[in-house]
């Protein structure tokens, strides 16, 4: 718990305010002593609308208490409370960057090792992010009705460990960069003992499907996404070269079919990894990192040909041999990538 004294607005002395956050953006608890010396126990989520030019927000409902308007500074927000018995308090609430959410690893999520797979770990990064997203208001209804989604440019993710069956974690998200129609965030998976699983940092850009080009970043997003710090990981660059003067060993076509795809009727991200994985199937062993370059969207019906080259993964530690590498290009009809996947076993 933290203390914070704040200058009621409508009294000549202090209230005292204890406050108790969580990491997810859109939740928070306080604790608050009135004027009255009554303890009062607040729960809530952060302002459903708002107005950045002004700096000045609306809040959702806040335990039947009706809250005007409240002004922003930093990371920390004064809100108004009004129909209380007592004076009117000031409650600060701590608006975080960082978006959290717990689970436990499912039989179903796990491969004949017993551990988490990647393609399943991929789902996990997708989802928070998905969390956020629908907690917010740029949600997903907000971005059909204006014809805009978030494309996925690149991946990169690097894996210490992978969980075990049953396993709890906790997998988070860090938005880190929003400009123009480029936004950038990082992932990441912990043990309920912060012992860090799996760390990602993806590119991403905002498309107006209806005009066919790339969409500005609105106001509603910048309040659904917080901006953070970067995480400490390896950046790789976004791009992926694919081997020159190699030969690509052909795998077998894939015919896109409706599993495949997302709510935007595209192929979903983490579907491109599993058919790479799938390619590779000779090697044996854990993928240690990957990187995905994202450069066209398959839809359903689209026929995808693996082209599959061998290399040789960046040492470990220490200059340990860093194992197997494989590329693997997934083309369309026509010869062009659509997407490149780097695995590293």
């Amino acid at each position: 718990m933290q203390k914070h004294a704040c200058a009621c607005l409508h009294a000549n002395r202090y209230v005292s305010i204890w406050r108790a956050t969580r990491t997810r953006k859109r939740s928070f608890r306080v604790c608050v002593c009135n004027n009255a010396g009554v303890i009062t126990e607040l729960r809530g989520s952060v302002p459903v609308h708002a107005c950045m030019q002004t700096g000045m927000f609306l809040y959702g409902e806040l335990r039947e208490r009706e809250s005007e308007a409240f002004e922003f500074a930093s990371a920390i927000t004064r809100v108004q409370l009004r129909n209380c018995a007592e004076a009117c308090l000031c409650v600060l609430a701590e608006r975080t960057s960082m978006y959290t959410f717990d689970s436990r690893i499912r039989y179903s999520e796990i491969d004949k090792d017993g551990t988490l797979t990647l393609e399943c770990l991929i789902d996990y990064f997708q989802d928070c992010s998905t969390f956020q997203t629908q907690e917010g208001v740029a949600d997903i209804d907000f971005m059909k009705k204006r014809n805009i989604a978030w494309v996925l440019v690149s991946w990169q993710i690097e894996i210490m460990r992978y969980p075990r069956l049953c396993e709890y974690v906790t997998t988070g998200t860090v938005p880190y960069e929003l400009k123009g129609f480029f936004g950038l965030r990082n992932f990441f998976m912990d043990t309920k003992d912060n012992e860090r699983l799996a760390v990602a940092n993806s590119v991403w850009t905002l498309f107006n499907f209806e005009k066919g080009i790339p969409a500005r970043i609105t106001p509603e997003m910048l309040e659904t996404y917080p901006i953070g710090e970067k995480l400490e990981m390896n950046y790789a660059a976004r791009k992926i070269a694919v081997p020159e003067g190699t030969e690509a060993v052909k795998g077998d076509e894939i015919i896109i079919r409706k599993h495949h795809l997302d709510t935007n009727n595209h192929v979903n991200n983490g579907q491109y990894v599993r058919m790479a994985i799938d390619a590779c199937s000779d090697l044996e062993g854990k993928v240690r990192s990957m990187r995905a370059e994202y450069k066209k969207q398959a839809v359903l019906g689209d026929v995808l040909y693996p082209l599959v080259y061998e290399g040789s993964a960046p040492s470990g530690e220490g200059g340990q041999p860093g194992g197997q590498m494989r590329i693997v290009d997934l083309t369309d009809a026509e010869g062009k990538s659509v997407c490149t996947v780097e695995l590293n076993f």
